[in-house]
């Protein structure tokens, strides 16, 4: 059985070290009969167009300067998570009540956000940002919370200013990371999964030694993320919860 394992943690560069190494415990394997060829060419496929994607942004002079406004926004949703969690410790009358209603919708869109891929991201903050402003308007004037939220919509704004024209350069053969990154996590996927049940089917030896390395792999890569995690933590003092898909 193929380790499970949560794709929208590995940031860009992460998957595609990731990928290449999956595909390379595929070499030189005999795996005549097996069906799981298929699942490998479509996989090297993916990774293919992906790698060119991820080889041409990182040539992009717009990539650093997406990595300042994601580190921006990342500190932006941690100031004001952390001015609302302070707020919960209040003895002020109604302050304990407003903080914890506002906490609650942070935990259910992304409590730890910056931990996720950019889009990932971008899609909890900005659910966390709209609900707030249409439900919790409130609670967030009685915290004074509303600039630091203000703050931290500014900052998403600006990342995804930057993202926009990324995408609106010219882009040869049509390849974007957000166009091929899907394809390649869900190829990936299938082929994981391909393997898993031709082990549990067949007992083959050579898919056996496969799935081994696979998981070995993969235990390597979700550790190697999670550590990523822990030191984007310590400005928060707190250990990494578990991510979101």
């Amino acid at each position: 059985m193929i380790i499970k394992i949560n794709f929208s943690i590995l940031q860009h560069k992460d998957l595609h070290t990731f990928g290449k190494l999956s595909l390379d415990i595929f070499k030189g394997k005999n795996l005549s009969g097996t069906g799981v060829e298929v699942f490998v060419t479509r996989a090297g496929t993916s990774y293919t167009n992906f790698e060119k994607a991820f080889e041409r942004e990182l040539k992009n002079p717009l990539t650093p300067v997406l990595a300042q406004k994601d580190s921006e926004r990342d500190d932006a949703f941690y100031a004001f998570r952390s001015y609302v969690e302070a707020g919960s410790f209040r003895t002020k009358e109604g302050w304990n009540v407003a903080a914890a209603k506002i906490l609650d919708v942070v935990r259910r869109h992304g409590w730890q956000a910056p931990n996720f891929s950019y889009k990932a991201e971008t899609s909890a903050i900005t659910s966390i940002i709209a609900e707030l402003r249409t439900g919790y308007t409130a609670e967030l004037t009685l915290l004074s919370a509303t600039e630091l939220l203000d703050e931290l919509d500014t900052s998403e704004k600006a990342f995804e200013t930057v993202q926009k024209e990324m995408l609106t350069q010219p882009q040869p053969e049509g390849l974007t990371i957000g166009g091929t990154r899907p394809a390649l996590v869900n190829d990936l996927n299938s082929l994981f999964n391909m393997v898993g049940l031709q082990c549990e089917a067949t007992s083959n030896p050579e898919l056996l030694t496969i799935e081994n390395s696979l998981n070995e792999l993969i235990t390597l890569t979700l550790t190697a993320a999670r550590a990523a995690a822990t030191r984007k933590n310590n400005k928060t003092g707190e250990p990494p919860a578990t991510p979101q898909p």
